[in-house]
């Protein structure tokens, strides 16, 4: 009886410890997710904000460059609407192919008349709305103004700039951006599903398009399928998806208008982890019917199961603590002349660390998410930039670095640079290196940290360059030291004659600019790229990227 007794409240306090565990782990469940939404949210806010900044100053330098066009002032004045679209198409364009947000490009007379639309050219001759405000204080004030707000197809942020033609007002001039895609690469990134929304007042701005209501007060725009189905009250019951409407857009008299609306399925992110908690509990709820025989057993089996319900959390976890602990290693790969010489090296940022008695050695494209993601990424190229240029300093040879573009528009950054730079006794010894991609996102910008860069006697490189992105008016705006040949041009070469690579290089040429191939990896391929003229090669042939130079 004693027994069974003893059986009977062992039995019980077994499951009761049980269950006080699954309500711990539940807790700590919610709590990881509760403080994952807030860290992104929080990401989210502070990269819009620079974002918004910088997408104000990039739409101002367009509307500048456009309006410095004479003939396109004579032709708004005299409301002659074929050669306006003659004048402003190439610019709308060339701007809207550079900067893939811009989708609004308006013209109107001082009457409020639209004379041109350049992304809907079909539209012309519509009377202002007297809620476009941000258009009637362009013409009252006469100076640029900038802001979100919500026009005849879409909300979207907005510069404006007043027209003057021989010093006489004629009108006023808008561009636009969509805000969903000042943040598209954050969807990836941070698994969110973005919306925009605006307050129910502006319906009457809109002209057709379709919309979502949320609410009394609220419709959204630029609607996301998953945004959709929740306010639809399709999937409201869905566990773990969270909706977060802290995003405030504002007009540019700072007053409220909408919201940005963010989406996160923290239910899909871990669901993972769901599944090992829910297997772990299953596989006690069977071993519980035998604790008693083999009570070690089961106990040994808990702490295994506890632990192998951790694994989701082990990779990013122990990555981040590596990359906390461990300082970066530069790792160098020779560049070459047409004869061979080695005549620079690029740096390739690396984490070597010891795991047990294994070295590893972790590349970008393994840590760079997650260094981001931990706020390291700036301490970890700070010590790149540092490590690279002092191995470097007393070398006769070149060293070449890879930037991004807001690496170079971060203080902390440049501030390392700068002072690191110090060191040489020849900045030009030091390539700062950019792709053509990155260059086309951040153009106007850009072109600014450019002339700072050869200021300080340093060279530029346009890395990964085809003239996809990069025109060559714009190419010679920024006027690089070097132009490094995308690789799939080689890759070309080796099959046939490449007319576009060897147009490539004689444009190089003409202008001074050195070229160089990447992908290089035998002497047939070395041969054959020196027929086309490119100047310098990097490659296996050459040497793989190691840790330290000859």
């Amino acid at each position: 009886m004693i027994k069974k007794s003893l059986f009977l409240a062992i039995t019980i306090s077994f499951f009761v410890l049980l269950a006080f565990a699954y309500y711990l782990f539940e807790m700590e469940f919610k709590n990881l997710k509760k403080d994952d939404l807030k860290q992104k949210i929080a990401k989210i806010h502070k990269i819009f904000d620079q974002r918004v900044e910088q997408r104000r100053q990039d739409l101002d330098f367009y509307l500048q460059e456009i309006l410095q066009n004479k003939k396109l002032l004579e032709a708004l004045k005299y409301e002659q609407r074929e050669k306006i679209d003659l004048i402003v198409s190439p610019y709308y364009n060339t701007f809207s192919r550079v900067d893939t947000s811009i989708n609004i490009l308006t013209f109107r007379n001082k009457d409020g008349i639209t004379l041109y639309r350049a992304h809907k050219k079909e539209f012309f001759g519509d009377a202002l709305s007297k809620k476009r405000t941000i258009i009637l204080d362009t013409d009252e004030q006469k100076r640029s103004l900038s802001g979100f707000e919500v026009g005849k197809f879409a909300i979207t942020y907005r510069v404006t700039h007043p027209i003057f033609y021989k010093n006489e007002y004629i009108g006023n001039v808008e561009i636009g951006a969509d805000p969903t895609l000042m943040l598209q690469d954050l969807s990836s990134i941070l698994n969110a599903d973005i919306g925009v929304a605006a307050q129910n007042r502006f319906l009457e701005v809109m002209q057709g398009g379709k919309v979502l209501y949320i609410g009394d007060k609220l419709f959204m725009l630029h609607i996301n399928q998953n945004l959709e189905d929740y306010f639809s009250k399709k999937s409201q019951s869905k566990n773990g998806y969270m909706v977060d409407a802290s995003l405030d857009l504002k007009n540019h008299n700072s007053e409220l208008i909408g919201y940005v609306i963010l989406g996160f399925d923290e239910q899909k992110q871990f669901a993972e982890h769901k599944k090992r908690q829910e297997k772990i509990f299953w596989l006690f709820s069977v071993v519980s019917g035998i604790i008693f025989a083999i009570f070690s057993f089961v106990f040994y089996g808990k702490l295994n199961q506890s632990h192998r319900g951790d694994e989701s959390f082990d990779n990013s976890l122990n990555l981040a603590k590596v990359l906390k602990e461990e300082s970066v290693t530069p790792y160098f790969q020779p560049i070459v002349d047409a004869q061979a010489r080695v005549v620079k090296y690029e740096a390739l940022m690396r984490i070597v660390y010891q795991e047990g008695t294994e070295i590893k050695v972790l590349s970008p494209d393994t840590f760079l998410k997650e260094a981001i993601k931990e706020d390291l990424y700036i301490s970890l190229f700070q010590n790149m930039i540092r490590n690279s240029l002092h191995h470097f300093r007393d070398k006769k040879e070149m060293i070449s670095l890879n930037f991004l573009p807001d690496d170079l528009f971060n203080t902390y950054i440049m501030q390392e640079f700068v002072q690191n730079i110090k060191m040489f006794d020849s900045p030009s010894r030091v390539v700062v290196e950019i792709s053509e991609v990155e260059c086309a996102k951040n153009f106007s910008k850009l072109l600014q940290v450019a002339k700072k860069l050869k200021e300080l006697g340093v060279c530029i490189c346009i890395d990964d360059f085809d003239g996809t992105f990069l025109d060559n008016s714009t190419l010679l705006a920024i006027n690089p030291h070097y132009i490094k040949i995308n690789g799939t041009f080689v890759t070309k070469a080796k099959a046939k004659d490449d007319e576009r690579m060897r147009s490539i290089v004689e444009f190089a040429k003409e202008h001074n600019i050195k070229t160089a191939a990447e992908f290089v990896t035998d002497k047939e391929t070395f041969e054959l790229l020196k027929t086309y003229g490119i100047d310098e090669f990097q490659g296996y042939y050459f040497g793989e990227a190691r840790e330290v130079t000859p």
